[in-house]
């Protein structure tokens, strides 16, 4: 998975209820930028997209599929993930997974 990808997947963890547009202007992206890593990752089924109509028109939502979610699962608990130096493993990434994990039961909480 490319750094972008990995990008939009903790941003989708860390705010799930974000529409696109607010997604994008977040990590300081242009729609055709986020569109295209959205499109990858759709295309691989690591997420679905939910379109919504609201008075003001249409909103769009990423979700993580299933398989996203047992993907994150495996990588938490595999020795390179743990590994992993800490400037390319923030401690706010390792809290989202942790956050998924008491969420969905993707962490064990296991320390070694």
């Amino acid at each position: 998975m490319g750094a972008r990808e990995r990008t939009l997947l903790l941003d989708i963890v860390k705010h799930p209820f974000s529409v696109v547009t607010k997604r994008y202007r977040r990590l300081g992206w242009s729609t055709h930028t986020g569109t295209k890593v959205k499109r990858r990752l759709l295309e691989k089924g690591i997420v679905d997209e939910d379109r919504l109509r609201v008075p003001e028109g249409t909103v769009t939502l990423l979700n993580l599929t299933e398989a996203a979610k047992a993907s994150l699962a495996r990588e938490s608990k595999s020795s390179r993930f743990r590994r992993r130096p800490a400037s390319s493993t923030s401690t706010g990434e390792i809290g989202l997974l942790r956050t998924i994990g008491s969420a969905g039961t993707l962490w064990s909480g296991e320390r070694r």
